[in-house]
């Protein structure tokens, strides 16, 4: 159950900077679990994120510092490879707080 953003709006309520980094989860279809990193959006191209339960490779595209639609640009070399200690693994989805969840919105160019 995700948390109303509308009261942070409402009360102006600005989050901390966030350098760059942005919490963000995958979900590993070859182990059936959830991946928690942080990504740096600073860095432009391709980023790899290495599931710690059983290695299987994610990846996402990061340009102009908005993670994009597209998962691997050929075009670009990797920007950063990920390989998270196994707590970052977990086979349930946990529930974000509200500032993760406006990263996650801003990280996607869907937030003001």
């Amino acid at each position: 159950m995700s948390q109303d953003l509308g009261d942070y709006k409402r009360h102006q309520f600005t989050p901390p900077d966030n350098n760059g980094r942005v919490l963000c989860e995958f979900y590993c279809s070859e182990c059936y679990g959830y991946v928690y990193v942080k990504l740096n959006t600073v860095l432009e191209g391709n980023h790899v994120i290495n599931c710690p339960n059983c290695g299987h490779k994610h990846y996402r595209f990061i340009k102009d510092g908005l993670i994009t639609d597209c998962r691997f640009h050929d075009g670009h070399n990797i920007a950063d490879e990920i390989v998270p200690m196994r707590s970052a693994w977990q086979k349930e989805k946990r529930v974000l707080g509200a500032i993760a969840q406006i990263r996650q919105l801003e990280a996607v160019g869907e937030h003001q």
